[in-house]
């Protein structure tokens, strides 16, 4: 967003010593070009399908990936664990760490085991 530059003239009421009636002073006022950038990324593209309902998944594996910075999400997925355990599913939870460094190392290493393991147990659940 951008504001251009303007002047304007403003008047602003002034009283003197010497005249007790107010007076008028005129003063041009001018404005900076300032530049505005939105630091946030565009949304991503969303699939609109939510997946198959927690009743096809009897059977099956599901993994649950959450992270620190979003402490009320545990709530949410204490809700579907309970929710997709009563239906038969067999769910598995795992937070992430840290994204740079050595644990941000460790993180990928963990992510990637998980997602071997939900695809492997998910194979075995459905054959």
């Amino acid at each position: 967003m951008v504001f251009p530059s303007s002047g304007s003239t403003v008047g602003v009421p002034r009283s003197d010593a010497s005249n007790t009636r107010a007076r008028t002073t005129q003063h041009t006022v001018w404005m900076a070009r300032i530049t505005i950038l939105d630091p946030t990324a565009a949304a991503p593209d969303i699939d609109a399908d939510p997946g198959p309902s927690p009743a096809t998944l009897s059977g099956c594996t599901v993994g649950i990936r959450s992270d620190r910075t979003w402490r009320s999400f545990e709530w949410v997925a204490d809700e579907w664990e309970q929710a997709l355990a009563r239906e038969g599913a067999e769910v598995h939870r795992w937070t992430s760490g840290n994204r740079i460094g050595d644990e941000g190392e460790r993180t990928r290493a963990e992510l990637a085991a998980f997602v071997r393991c939900q695809r492997s147990s998910g194979r075995r659940a459905r054959n």
